[in-house]
């Protein structure tokens, strides 16, 4: 694919997934996403893909890192950052259903 054949591309690609699950699941577990119907539906279908990413973009960022040799000022390492901060505040924060939509 085009988009995927230049590097920079494919690096503000995994920078913006980056912020995108780091946001999905910080939604998730504050929002009470099952009050409604088609928002837990949403919810349950994108939670699969979402944890995959949270596998998958390190795994792209460090090669990313290796393959360009970019250091600790590159959007590959920024987006290991937000995917261990993530990772961090699931673990931290608990799972809420203060927030009702």
């Amino acid at each position: 694919m085009q988009i995927f054949s230049d590097s920079k591309n494919l690096r503000v690609i995994i920078f913006a997934l980056s912020f995108i699950v780091l946001s999905f699941w910080v939604i998730g577990n504050s929002v009470d996403v099952y009050s409604s119907a088609i928002l837990g539906v949403l919810f349950e279908v994108l939670s699969l893909p979402m944890l995959a990413l949270l596998f998958v973009i390190p795994i792209i960022s460090i090669n990313q890192i290796r393959k360009y040799k970019a250091g600790l000022n590159s959007l590959p390492f920024y987006s290991i950052l937000i995917i261990i901060l993530t990772v961090i505040l699931l673990a931290v924060i608990p799972y809420s259903k203060s927030i009702s939509v």
